[in-house]
């Protein structure tokens, strides 16, 4: 519960004039506050809460929250029905009179629509009464519910370790190439980043977007796995991942799907999209492994949400198979931006920077070309040749301890005695897990694999 604030902010009926009002020296007065200065944006730096009255009268307590990585925002909270409630407000520079009154009315229209729903009938299965910004009347025994399961959270229902954006434990090289890709990709609601196993999508995508300036956008990340198969645990998560982000916009959503029997998907959805619609920040959503997802209705929910996507949220997929999605639709819109192998593959540059820095080996500049050549760019062949490599190699003191090798000739000849398995001509796609397998995760790979083989080594995705 947020401690008691020490200031307010207050409707001075006399002077007609909202006022700072803070525990000064008895007889002082305090200063009047210009809130489109930086005087105000200062005080909110100092203060971390306070109290806001409105002209009508209207009351909240707003107390800063801190982010993980850095930042802070303001949330905003008032009892209801002797329960409390919050709402986002938006970071200290966002903050205006106007956002302060808007989140004022707010809480009175949630107080209204609580009282009206007691005596409204409930709606009949499979239509709940959201839509166009209308929040779902629920009866008493709903509410009671409803906020029982908000004070609970997401802890007890979802695995926290998903939403983390994964982090490498090794030497990064730079791909400017590609992170100036996924940033023009911010221009269109769905980006498909689409390879087999060993490219390097889930490392790439959490590296880029580390690169991105805080809050600009907000970013929310889901690793999928074959239990995300149920569309109500799917868009759990979904919920979850932003209402992480700003607390309070989604827990309604996150109420609904997890307590009716067969909730309403686009409903909700649609709710969703009207109230990202009114958030003055961007938002982007990472969903990792999306090839685990089978099931039917979550494409065609998923569809949905892109279809009438606002231009505040952003949706990236990293996949080893296209998705069953309207691509060529969205192609034709230019509403898509596709990464696939043929970006993903490591250039020359690239190459050579992997070597030395994560494998930590030197080749000559015609031994580098020909690895990229015959890898094809592919990380995983890289990683097993730089493996076969080290156990050739010297340090050289003037390459500050990194490795000299030369490339053996048979080395990346097909059919020869000491050619890797993964250069064979019949290589298919069932061959892609077990490889990953004998190596550690490497920079363009997945820097912590969720599948293993027999050996149970971690992998490269």
């Amino acid at each position: 519960m947020p401690k008691l604030a020490i200031a307010q902010v207050a409707w001075n009926a006399q002077t007609s004039i909202y006022q700072v009002q803070e525990k000064i020296a008895p007889g002082a007065s305090s200063p009047a506050m210009d809130f489109a200065s930086t005087a105000w944006q200062e005080w909110l730096g100092r203060v971390p809460s306070f109290a806001f009255q409105s002209k009508d009268g209207q009351r909240f307590t707003a107390r800063k929250e801190i982010r993980a990585h850095g930042g802070s925002y303001w949330v905003a909270y008032r009892k209801i029905g002797g329960k409390l409630t919050h709402t986002y407000i938006g970071r200290s520079e966002d903050i205006t009179l106007s956002r302060l009154e808007l989140v004022a009315h707010s809480f009175t229209e949630r107080r209204s629509k609580r009282t009206k729903a007691e005596a409204l009938p409930a709606p009949q299965a499979g239509c709940p009464a959201w839509g166009a910004g209308i929040e779902r009347p629920y009866s008493q025994e709903q509410q009671t519910q409803h906020e029982t399961h908000s004070e609970v959270g997401w802890q007890e229902h979802l695995l926290a370790t998903k939403f983390f954006v994964p982090v490498a434990p090794h030497a990064m090289i730079a791909r400017p190439r590609l992170f100036s890709l996924l940033d023009e990709g911010r221009r269109c609601p769905l980006t498909l980043v689409s390879a087999q196993a060993g490219f390097g999508k889930t490392t790439l995508l959490s590296t880029w977007v580390q690169t991105l300036p805080p809050g600009n956008p907000h970013i929310a990340w889901v690793s999928l796995d074959k239990e995300d198969n149920d569309p109500v645990r799917f868009w759990m998560y979904m919920f979850t991942a932003l209402d992480r982000l700003q607390p309070g916009m989604c827990t309604e959503f996150l109420t609904y799907v997890r307590t009716q029997h067969s909730p309403h998907l686009q409903s909700v959805l649609m709710a969703l999209i009207n109230r990202l619609a009114e958030q003055p920040e961007q938002f982007l959503l990472v969903l990792d492994d999306y090839h685990l997802v089978t099931e039917e209705a979550i494409h065609r929910s998923l569809t949905y949400l892109v279809d009438h996507l606002p231009v505040q949220l952003r949706i990236i997929l990293a996949t080893r198979a296209d998705p069953p999605l309207p691509l060529s639709r969205l192609r034709a819109r230019s509403q898509l931006l596709e990464v696939r192998a043929e970006q993903l593959r490591c250039t020359v540059d690239e190459t050579r920077a992997f070597l030395q820095k994560v494998m930590n080996i030197v080749l000559e500049d015609a031994a580098i070309q020909q690895v990229t050549s015959r890898t094809e760019g592919w990380l995983v062949g890289m990683q097993l040749v730089g493996l076969s490599l080290q156990g050739r190699t010297t340090p050289s003191p003037s390459r500050g301890g990194q490795r000299e090798a030369g490339l053996h000739p048979g080395l990346l000849d097909r059919g020869s005695p000491q050619a890797p398995t993964w250069l064979h001509p019949n290589l298919s796609a069932a061959h892609l897990d077990p490889l990953a397998t004998l190596g550690s995760s490497v920079w363009c790979g997945a820097p912590a694999a969720r599948e293993s083989a027999s050996t149970g080594v971690p992998g490269t995705k």
